[in-house]
């Protein structure tokens, strides 16, 4: 049934969910707390096959409420042809100590997420497996309001993009690698007693999506800042100031993100 979740937890103490087939439906695993009541933890996800449903693979959703949830591992299942495999809720302040890890995620020939986490603190994502066939896909998509994780070594074959971080501060991704390199900039346009000039940067190698991106005016004759702007992909570009009218040379940069 389209409508139907086939495992769905409102309130317990420690479960285990081990070694279940599930097929078709609209969740296969939903996690949704009782606004009022005890708080719980403990939750162990392991060895499941999970396939064909209309939604999620696996759901950890927070109604309103105060109610929080910990301490919640998600390892080695197998989840076919579901829109999104994992997700959490992107409601902050609710959900910690996650770990998912060598899990098998396919995503269905439309737009989808392998893994999503919504909102969460202190989780770990390492050593899983996601396959995109079609449409727009996301391998692993971190919400900005996400803090202190760390995303591993993990496989995608087909996604859109590998790891789209709104988090990128506080979240980790190990996966990730830096560009860097210098590019010549002439500060002489007139800023009160100060002069600015701009430079077009292209990265050597486009990134799966926008980086974050430092600059320095290192080398640059009187330079005192740089920043950047229009960040892309593929480049960016690159703002200076000097206290120097002509003043030029080499500014400095570095990207981090996925390729």
């Amino acid at each position: 049934d389209a409508n139907c979740t086939a495992i769905y937890q409102a309130n317990s103490g420690g479960l285990k969910i081990i070694g279940n087939k599930i097929i078709g439906g609209n969740t296969g695993y939903r996690l949704q707390p009782a606004s009022t009541g005890i708080s719980t933890i403990d939750l162990v996800i392991v060895g499941n096959s999970i396939e064909n449903q209309v939604n999620y693979g696996i759901f950890l959703e927070r109604p309103l409420g105060s109610n929080t949830f910990g301490n919640v591992v998600i390892v080695g299942n197998q989840i076919g042809n579901d829109p999104v495999g994992i997700q959490t809720d992107a409601v902050a302040g609710w959900l910690s100590r996650i770990t998912i890890c060598g899990n098998q995620v396919t995503l269905p020939a439309v737009d989808g997420v392998g893994i999503q986490i919504g909102a969460a603190s202190s989780f770990l994502i390492d050593g899983n497996e996601i396959f995109g066939q079609s449409g727009t896909t996301y391998g692993i998509s971190i919400g900005s309001s996400c803090t202190g994780g760390t995303i591993g070594i993990n496989s995608f074959t087909n996604c859109t993009y590998k790891v789209s971080n709104g988090a990128p501060t506080v979240v980790f991704a190990t996966n990730s690698v830096s560009q860097t390199g210098t590019v010549s900039v002439t500060c002489s346009t007139a800023q009160a007693s100060l002069y600015s000039g701009t430079a077009s940067v292209t990265y050597a190698t486009a990134f799966d999506a926008a980086p974050v991106v430092h600059c320095s005016a290192n080398a640059v004759a009187g330079g005192v800042a740089a920043w950047p702007t229009s960040i892309t992909k593929t480049g960016f570009t690159l703002n200076c100031i000097s206290t120097t009218n002509g003043g030029g040379g080499n500014a400095a940069w570095d990207a981090q993100g996925i390729v």
